[in-house]
């Protein structure tokens, strides 16, 4: 679980990073989303962005574990055990759910997914201080391909 918190920071801290932008947020009509993709060990890691005029206000960074690597049987994890990983994973991060992050998971196709939602728009500001958000709100989606690109991601 550790290594998933690793992992997780380390992808927001990537989507974190960006320039100002003193413009105008923008309309629906102008929302561009990106997911960028990494893979080590086995593990996937997506980090989703999405943008109105180039401003990130949403990020999802999902990480897939296949469970074969970890000798475990997909039909032994229960929803309870589910739940139990989406408390732990807020717990290891210091942040609550609701008020913009939301965490998920799936059994699928033999793998485990981690799925951690923020809408930096509603996440509390102690929130986003724990996460490295603060200027999340002034990151461009452009730069956040370029940086996620040059850290060996591909992205669509």
């Amino acid at each position: 679980m550790k290594k998933l918190m690793v992992i997780l920071c380390a992808g927001l801290l990537l989507a974190g990073c960006g320039s100002k932008k003193e413009e105008d947020k923008g309309t629906a009509e102008n929302r561009e989303s990106k997911v960028c993709t990494l893979e080590q060990s086995g593990v996937k890691m997506e980090i989703g962005a999405s943008a109105v005029d180039d401003i990130i206000d949403k990020l999802d960074v999902t990480v897939i574990f296949p469970l074969s690597a970890m000798g475990v049987d997909e039909s032994t994890i229960t929803d309870d055990m589910k739940a139990q990983m989406e408390t732990a994973a807020l717990k290891q991060i210091g942040v609550d759910k609701g008020e913009g992050i939301d965490v998920t998971t799936d059994l699928k196709d033999g793998n485990l997914s981690m799925k951690v939602a923020i809408d930096i728009n509603k996440a509390s500001d102690e929130a986003k201080k724990i996460l490295n958000l603060e200027e999340a709100g002034e990151s461009k989606l452009s730069d956040f391909v370029k940086s996620a690109e040059a850290n060996g991601a591909s992205c669509k």
